[in-house]
């Protein structure tokens, strides 16, 4: 798990922070996948009951971070999708 997303599980619920402040949350590509895998954890997991989505400093998320998923756009789609 990297630094970029914070998960845990407590009393059933589970809770994930993006937790990249200094670009107010912005998503990166490996961020998006690391967060689907999570979720997908989540749901294979019966004792998790909810899943509260969070994040560090002022900026809930301003979206995905430009020049990251710009690069991928020169990708064939099925790279993209593995990227």
């Amino acid at each position: 798990m990297s630094s970029d997303l914070l998960f845990e599980v407590r009393e059933h619920c589970a809770r994930i922070t993006l937790n990249r402040p200094e670009a107010r949350n912005a998503l990166t590509p490996p961020m998006v996948q690391e967060l689907a895998d999570i979720l997908r954890q989540t749901e294979a997991d019966a004792a998790v009951r909810c899943v509260l989505l969070s994040s560090m400093g002022t900026d809930f998320s301003v979206g995905g971070e430009f020049m990251t998923f710009r690069a991928t756009l020169d990708q064939a789609a099925e790279q993209r999708r593995h990227a």
